[in-house]
């Protein structure tokens, strides 16, 4: 069967996971991948998933340090399709295997290549170690709150600027093979770790323009030197059983919280005046009420007692915080399949599951050197045609429609208007409610460079309107429970009548059949099943009896455990809905197949912790953090300095460990039994991370990043500035990886560049739009008359800002709001 990507052959010459993953799943979908190794293998081929990381590919043993080597792999260039690296800038180019090369020995090649920080600016020279990432761009200082009583940034754990920046390289590289259908050329494609980290900020950079200040970390902690908490939103909590099973609950509208309430029988809290509006509230202590009516009640039963009460309620979003692994046993994940076995090992299946063209992986991870029969002669080289004009951006011409609402698919689809798509959103002509949550800021991101269309679908003449976009449409998407697409006259079947080769994309939460598909599920949801929020606490911090913690104490725990469920599993979801988009769209161009298409929450979660998603008899766990929440081991890790600032190491490979001895001035390490190897390292961790953290209060941050950047090991401070005030450095906007932007009724302000740029189509930034901002010259290019769209306006079947704009709009869906929950209310 031909899949999204059989044809293709690809070099993938990158370490680690986010690298290792792009050609992955380029080989789930069909592509004959060769993995380009040294003599000595992968330096990760130890890591727990590694056969998953490099799952279906060959391996090519080959030393780049001689001539040969080097020859043997300028061959493969030149009959390649796609070639991957992450080598720092400059290497591959000293090797005679940069872009400039490639091109010269096959100018169609897609040269994809990731960096951890770009290949130019004041920090290209850093190893892209995902710790240093995470700590220069202030991730690290997010979870602050974690160990408030130790003070500083905290180690965090779930891989994001890997993750980001693995599916930021997977988009560019479709989006170039589009772009070469077209040009007969290749392109190269380039990305970075800290551009990945761009996509997942999902209001504070916002919010600091907005407010001149960050508040989000405002009146968040107290001294470092006292343990603090805040009071959580009422409709964001966890809380933990009678037998020590904490949950998470995350039931965000009026009526998710009704539900929440009612399964907890505390619906009587609703006759009291100062609860009336729940979950909104403005009071701190009518909160923090709420908050131990919740705890209290949680802990009376055990977990098999209240599974089948939330079970029954079919608008509640509650699930048990998981370990990754073991969420492999959800009903949900096994009734969608997203696990695959291979070799006996346990993993994550297919990113999107396709109709017409579906992915089955079977092949495992590459024994070393077993495609050293590959040559020259095994690959035909490319002959590209007459080169053709290219494109004003990369996806020009393609026209996506989008009916998602909140967060996770709405960003996806944003992702494809950087590349150049068309994307139009069709909202309410009220426009749709996550618009008016978090301060109204979480439509910048989901909304930017769209237009926006207001539609009433509960109308047939809606519907109507609506059907002569679909018959134009390369993708339509939305993120409807089962059955309302169907009823609001979009469903597959309805869209594939009026358009055969329509991509059809289903961004569930949870999935479009079986248990749990009826189920809401916000970002913290995806987060518990996925198992960060688990991986970003302390080893020791849940206990079976923490139920019978005084009611102080277990608020300090339900604090910490909320804030180690961080906003990255909307952004995770985001990243795969838009890889899958491309990989549908390719399809579609290459066989002319439209089909349906599923990507979920969960699977985009377990996929986001990839470094842990893995299960067999003889695959270890991934490694936790240290019980301080200071790294993985003595040499991947944060550490006080002499001025009372901290930076994070990254020196776990041996020229590192050696290097870094020797500006330490302690080279009796090297010959010590405890340090003499790596596994020596590992054994006696802690008496090496005392001896660490003793020497590095020697010296000031800043000056161990400068002496040892001298010495090429990776050290970075990690507390000088939190992730809004980083991204707002000129280097960024100098860079592109931040850019100004601006609209007629939201002003000037600046938002998050491209994830990924092509030197051949430039990408296309936009602001954000209004709701219904481009109601008319839509309805005007479908063909109607400006007297019918008048018509439409008056009958509320369409709508635009009028006078007072999106203000307006607001104040009327906050008061469907409020009508919603009155009709909801319990009476009596």
């Amino acid at each position: 069967m031909m899949l999204a990507c059989s044809g293709l052959r690809v070099l993938d010459f990158t370490r680690g996971m986010h690298g290792n993953l792009v050609s992955t799943i380029l080989a789930d979908y069909g592509a004959e991948v060769v993995k380009i190794e040294p003599p000595s293998g992968d330096p990760y081929r130890g890591r727990p998933a590694w056969g998953f990381w490099n799952r279906g590919k060959g391996s090519r043993v080959l030393d780049l340090k001689s001539e040969a080597g080097r020859a043997t792999a300028r061959e493969l260039v030149a009959t390649a399709d796609v070639l991957i690296e992450n080598f720092r800038p400059g290497v591959m180019t000293r090797l005679g295997l940069g872009y400039e090369d490639a091109r010269e020995l096959n100018p169609a090649l897609v040269y994809g290549s990731i960096t951890g920080f770009g290949a130019r600016g004041p920090w290209a020279h850093l190893k892209g170690y995902e710790g240093i990432v995470s700590a220069l761009t202030g991730r690290m200082l997010e979870f602050s709150s974690l160990l408030p009583e130790r003070g500083g940034p905290v180690f965090a754990a779930v891989p994001s600027a890997s993750y980001g920046a693995l599916h930021a390289a997977l988009q560019g590289i479709l989006a170039a093979l589009h772009v070469r259908r077209q040009t007969n050329r290749g392109t190269h494609v380039e990305t970075s770790l800290l551009q990945g980290t761009t996509a997942y900020d999902m209001l504070r950079w916002f919010a600091l323009q907005a407010a001149g200040a960050d508040p989000l970390a405002a009146d968040r902690l107290g001294s470092w030197g006292a343990i603090q908490h805040q009071i959580p939103r009422p409709n964001y909590l966890t809380a933990v059983t009678r037998d020590g099973v904490w949950l998470q609950f995350a039931n965000t509208l009026p009526h998710l919280f009704m539900a929440q309430m009612n399964a907890l029988g505390l619906t009587d809290l609703y006759s009291e005046p100062r609860f009336a509006d729940l979950p909104a509230l403005k009071d701190a202590r009518d909160s923090e009420d709420v908050w131990e009516a919740v705890l209290e009640r949680v802990r009376q039963r055990t977990w098999a007692e209240w599974k089948p009460i939330f079970d029954a309620e079919r608008d509640i979003a509650i699930e048990p915080l998981f370990e990754a692994p073991d969420a492999f046993d959800h009903p949900q994940v096994r009734h969608n399949e997203h696990i695959i076995e291979i070799d006996g090992v346990e993993q994550v299946g297919p990113i999107v599951r396709q109709t017409e063209t579906p992915a089955a992986p079977d092949r495992g991870a590459p024994s070393l050197g077993s495609a050293n029969g590959i040559d020259a002669g095994s690959w035909t080289a490319v002959q590209p045609g007459e080169p053709g004009p290219a494109p004003a951006a990369p996806l020009e011409g393609t026209l996506v429609v989008d009916f998602s609402t909140f967060y996770a698919t709405p960003f996806g689809s944003a992702l494809l208007a950087d590349l150049g798509a068309r994307v139009i959103k069709v909202e309410p002509p009220e426009g749709e409610v996550s618009r008016y949550t978090a301060g109204r800021m979480l439509f910048y991101k989901t909304t930017g460079g769209k237009e926006s269309i207001g539609v009433n679908l509960k109308t047939a003449e809606g519907q109507q309107i609506i059907h002569r976009l679909l018959a134009r449409a390369d993708v339509v998407m939305h993120n409807f429970r089962p059955g309302v697409a169907e009823r609001l006259g979009i469903g597959y079947e309805q869209a594939r009548d009026l358009n055969p080769r329509v991509v059809y994309h289903y961004g569930a939460s949870y999935g479009d059949s079986g248990p749990y598909s009826y189920k809401p599920a916000m970002h913290p949801i995806a987060g518990a099943l996925g198992g960060g929020a688990i991986q970003q606490m302390p080893p020791s911090e849940l206990h079976a009896d923490d139920a019978e913690l005084p009611m102080d104490e277990l608020k300090r725990k339900a604090w910490r455990l909320m804030n180690a469920n961080e906003g990255n599993p909307d952004v995770n979801a985001a990243l795969g809905l838009g890889s899958s988009l491309l990989l549908g769209l390719r399809v579609a161009e290459e066989l002319g197949v439209g089909q349906y298409q599923l990507t979920t929450m969960i699977a985009s979660n377990l996929y986001a912790n990839a470094d842990g998603a893995v299960r067999g008899p003889d695959v270890p766990r991934r490694q936790q953090p240290d019980a301080d929440l200071l790294g993985q081991g003595p040499l991947y890790r944060l550490y006080r300095t002499a001025d009372d600032a901290w930076v994070f190491l990254a020196a776990p490979f041996e020229p590192e460990w050696r290097a870094l001895c020797a500006e330490l001035g302690r080279e009796e390490w090297l010959a010590d039994p405890r340090f003499a190897s790596a596994d020596a390292r590992e054994q006696h961790g802690e008496a090496l991370a005392a001896a660490l953290a003793e020497a590095f209060l020697g010296r000031g941050a800043d000056e161990w990043e400068r002496d040892l950047a001298a010495r090429d090991v990776a050290c970075v401070r990690a507390d000088a500035a939190n992730v809004a005030e980083f991204a707002g450095n000129e280097a960024n906007r100098e860079l592109g990886f931040t850019v100004d932007v601006s609209h007629p009724t939201f002003g000037e302000y600046w938002r998050h560049g491209p994830i990924v740029t092509l030197d051949s189509a430039p990408a296309t930034i936009g602001p954000a739009c209004e709701p219904g901002e481009h109601t008319r010259p839509i309805l005007e290019e479908l063909g109607y008359a400006p007297a019918e769209i008048d018509g439409f306006k008056e009958a509320g079947i369409v709508g635009w800002p009028d006078e007072g704009g999106e203000d307006a709009a607001a104040l009327a869906a906050e008061e469907r709001q409020r009508e919603k929950l009155a009709a909801a209310r319990p009476r009596g």
